[in-house]
């Protein structure tokens, strides 16, 4: 399971013996190699730790994350980290933190005292993240903007190799429809899918000579990077650092909003959005669709979110894209929606249009395009 040589180093810098190891799929992800391992000590003391291996640029990006952030933020403390040679996998030990993923008690909640009480920890977690935000920001550069970490789940998916993963000329492909205009419930949007993602790219490459005001983020504060127990602990932090506002809130706000719906959940979206029909002219993709039910708690959530950042997310917050360019992009390339049912394929769709036009302060809004 795990290869000899990190359990020998391990086992010499804690002085201890590796008697248990136990793969974890929840916390940090599917694309991580992640342990819970078991150690005691010469004195018979039993100590728990997480054990997460990644790309060594990727663990260094991390270990520079949590170094940037762990004055201000709850993080687990990392306890020792690789020190192989640069092309071998790195790995670094952190603290074992129990507890659960807000993800994970978001979908447990059964009644609204219970969505009471995670509204209230969803303020605690968004005031914790204002000491971050609160800190001294700075200008930043285009030439320092394009090379964030966090411009990886950005500009680097639609302009790399990802893209074209995703999008390239398969046969059943979705992008067999980016040509298409979009009309919902004869509600008629101005662009298709292409010229939505080549307005975005040409935002890129045309804003070279202007600076953005940037502020200490943690990159990808999620419901799904957040371990909840007496306290809140950010984890995943590879993407923490210096970033414009909507940048910091475009991941949480998709995930939480409605992109685990997308990711995981699509009996659950069709709850919301239901295809009554549908036609493509050649031209156009025609829909109707029915909301039976809103996702209200969703909404209320994300206006948590919007409600405690207003002094720094707001109509006047400069950046080189818009916060609805940063949804699109969440939504059309963090994970491949050719591997969606067909029903939400073509929710996709319709929803890379709506993240473009409504009004992201106003998270209702979604409700008056239809």
């Amino acid at each position: 399971m795990i290869a000899p040589a990190p359990l020998a180093e391990i086992e010499k810098a804690l002085n201890a013996k590796v008697i248990n190891i136990e793969r974890v799929t929840k916390i940090y992800g599917s694309d991580a190699d992640s342990f819970l391992i078991k150690v005691v000590s010469a004195k018979n003391k039993i100590t728990m730790y997480f054990l997460k291996f990644e790309e060594k640029n990727r663990t260094n990006q991390e270990i520079a994350g949590i170094r940037f952030i762990e004055k201000f933020l709850p993080t687990p403390k990392i306890i020792v980290t690789s020190r192989g040679k640069s092309l071998s996998p790195g790995w670094i030990l952190f603290e074992h933190v129990q507890g659960k993923l807000m993800a994970e008690k978001y979908l447990k909640i059964k009644d609204e005292n219970e969505f009471e009480s995670f509204c209230k920890l969803e303020q605690r977690k968004e005031k914790l993240l204002g000491v971050l935000y609160s800190q001294p920001t700075i200008k930043m550069s285009y030439n320092d903007y394009i090379k964030l970490p966090a411009n990886q789940l950005f500009r680097e998916r639609l302009c790399g190799k990802r893209y074209g993963e995703f999008f390239g000329n398969k046969q059943g492909n979705v992008s067999q429809y980016f040509d298409r205009r979009i009309s919902i419930n004869k509600c008629n949007f101005p662009s298709t899918v292409n010229q939505i993602f080549e307005s975005i790219r040409k935002k890129y490459s045309s804003r070279k000579h202007e600076l953005v005001t940037a502020l200490m983020g943690q990159g990808d504060a999620h419901h799904g990077n957040i371990i909840v127990n007496k306290g809140i602990e950010f984890i995943d932090n590879e993407y923490a650092g210096f970033m414009p506002p909507f940048m910091e809130l475009a991941k949480p706000y998709y995930n939480d909003f409605i992109g685990t719906l997308f990711f995981h959940h699509h009996q659950t979206l069709e709850q919301h959005f239901q295809i009554r029909s549908f036609k493509d002219t050649g031209t156009k993709l025609l829909f109707e669709i029915k909301s039976p039910q809103k996702i209200t708690r969703p909404i209320k959530i994300t206006q948590i979110k919007l409600f405690e950042r207003k002094k720094w997310v707001n109509e006047a917050t400069d950046d080189f894209l818009s916060l609805n360019d940063y949804l699109v992009l969440s939504h059309a390339l963090t994970k491949n929606p050719n591997t969606y049912p067909p029903k939400t394929k073509l929710l996709f769709l319709t929803f890379v249009a709506i993240l473009a036009q409504f009004d992201p302060l106003d998270p209702e809004s979604l409700y008056r395009l239809f």
